[in-house]
């Protein structure tokens, strides 16, 4: 176990602890077979030591691990994990489109990417609205930073950082 933490000088803001976990020494065989028990071995899969010429396969495989949970955030989550975590060159992307599009057993994957998509970038910025004014609700209660500053900083109205300041 380890411990990050976000502070400024002698203000912490943001502490966590986490366990590291070395996906590139699991093998993708290991993690596809533990898909139906665990769906996060979906969206591991592409950390994993796979060759890189089956790229465009292993998002297949990813998101169909993912596509049968239920609508929500899990499945938000971690359809969003496997985009970030293999984004394909245009070549790649040209291949797994025709993957999931040409054969029944990759079906559900283009279902789930035409249902994500349109939630993906709402999701992201609704995610780093709330993480920012967490952040300024903590910097103004520490009384260090002047909400001017912050909104300079921020690139907010000054009315709104006083706003989450009461």
């Amino acid at each position: 176990s380890d411990k990050f933490t976000v502070s400024l000088p002698g203000y912490p803001i943001c502490e966590f602890s986490y366990t590291l976990i070395k996906l590139k020494s699991y093998k993708a065989e290991e993690l596809e077979k533990r898909i139906g028990e665990n769906p996060l071995a979906a969206a591991y899969l592409p950390l994993t030591d796979y060759p890189k010429k089956e790229r465009p396969l292993i998002k297949a495989k990813a998101m169909r691990g993912i596509a049968g949970l239920p609508k929500g955030k899990e499945r938000a989550t971690l359809f969003s994990l496997v985009q970030e975590s293999l984004q394909l060159n245009s070549e790649e992307e040209r291949q797994y489109q025709e993957l999931i599009r040409s054969k029944p057993l990759w079906k559900e994957v283009k279902m789930l990417e035409s249902v994500e998509e349109v939630g993906y970038e709402r999701g992201w910025e609704d995610a780093w609205d709330e993480s920012r004014d967490d952040m300024i609700k903590k910097l103004l209660k520490s009384g260090c930073v002047m909400p001017e500053q912050i909104a300079e900083i921020m690139k907010m109205d000054v009315a709104r950082v006083r706003e989450l300041g009461q």
